[in-house]
């Protein structure tokens, strides 16, 4: 079953979630300076509280062959090591990392199996929720509006 709904400012999740994606861009922020900072060449990284992760170029692994981890993990993520200068600078700037909210962990009274799209329209501010689920969702968590989803298709392709 698929339910599609905008979420109002009436529901927890709407402040949740523009605290997470608040975080989310003064963190990229913060990683690009960082990365210019030390010479990282990649664009594409990873970052939590404690430790940092790139994508490393070709010139990244010469130039850190020493600082990162020997082996990458997914989307070919190698982490600097904790013990590095760029790991010990990274947890030395002890930012909070944000985790995008689990609506159906929190919003729901109990968990569907499926999968979930939670995006805002940057030009109305307004938050969309999808949730897919192989189980009947019949109750509508408070602050939801249900919508149908062709309305939900339409909001994203005007995106």
């Amino acid at each position: 079953m698929d339910k599609y709904y905008e979420v109002t400012k009436e529901s927890k999740l709407y402040d949740d979630y523009f605290k997470w994606f608040s975080n989310y861009v003064e963190l990229g922020n913060i990683a690009k300076d960082f990365m210019v900072a030390h010479g990282i060449e990649s664009t594409e990284f990873y970052a939590s509280s404690g430790s940092f992760h790139i994508v490393p170029t070709s010139r990244d692994r010469e130039t850190f062959e020493n600082q990162l981890c020997k082996n990458a993990g997914d989307y070919g993520l190698v982490k600097f090591k904790k013990s590095s200068s760029v790991g010990k600078d990274w947890a030395a700037k002890n930012v909070t990392v944000l985790r995008k909210p689990m609506v159906t962990f929190e919003y729901y009274n109990h968990m569907y199996s499926g999968s979930t799209r939670l995006f805002h329209d940057k030009n109305t501010n307004k938050v969309y929720f999808s949730l897919e689920s192989k189980y009947d969702v019949e109750e509508t968590p408070v602050g939801f509006v249900e919508m149908k989803g062709s309305e939900f298709y339409k909001v994203i392709e005007d995106i």
